[in-house]
């Protein structure tokens, strides 16, 4: 496989054994750090698919000028706030995201071995809202971990915003359209933001 077969491949969209699959290894995992690097990377995959599917990207070559190095989307924090200009998430989903971004940084960026039980990753983790999803384990509340906390989250986030992004139709030439239409669609596309 050639180094652009092998990007292809790495950026190609995800089948659902293989999602499937991460979850259970996200599920089972008991390195903290991988956990916590694994999911906030498909949570940040799913929130740049929800964005890049609301944008007109010129057959696809705006993709890397966005998220690329020094791209206005480059960075999950602002894809976060992108996505919250957008109205594609609201208040509760954006400290949501905020919160997975920073366990996110305090894993892989401290030279301590930290897990999520340690007392500022635990309260952060205890702060973020569980999302069940059909096929998913569920553990009680009074049962769940800060890991259980931070995985069902990412993993429920994943999965809306990746389904968010799925059933967005793309613009195809959006200087054709009038912006009141493009309003009116929005509005009724979209009429709250998810919460």
């Amino acid at each position: 496989m050639t180094k652009t077969e092998w990007k292809a491949f790495l950026k190609s969209e995800l089948e659902s054994s293989e999602i499937k699959g991460i979850v259970d290894a996200l599920l089972e995992s008991k390195d903290d750090p991988s956990v916590a690097l694994r999911a906030s990377a498909l949570v940040e995959l799913s929130l740049t698919e929800s964005l890049l599917s609301r944008l007109w990207r010129n057959k696809g070559q705006a993709d890397a000028e966005l998220t690329g190095l020094g791209g206005p989307l480059a960075t999950f924090a602002s894809k976060i706030r992108m996505a919250e200009a957008m109205r594609i998430i609201g208040p509760k989903t954006r400290h949501d995201l905020d919160t997975i971004k920073a366990i996110r940084n305090d894993f892989a960026h401290c030279h301590r071995q930290i897990t999520f039980d340690n007392l500022p990753v635990a309260q952060l983790c205890r702060s973020l809202t569980v999302v069940y999803w059909p096929g998913i384990p569920q553990t009680p509340e009074s049962e769940r971990t800060p890991k259980d906390q931070f995985t069902f989250c990412a993993i429920g986030l994943f999965l809306i915003l990746r389904e968010r992004a799925i059933q967005t139709p793309r613009y195809a030439t959006p200087k054709r359209t009038p912006i009141y239409k493009v309003r009116k669609w929005w509005t009724e596309e979209y009429p709250e933001p998810m919460p």
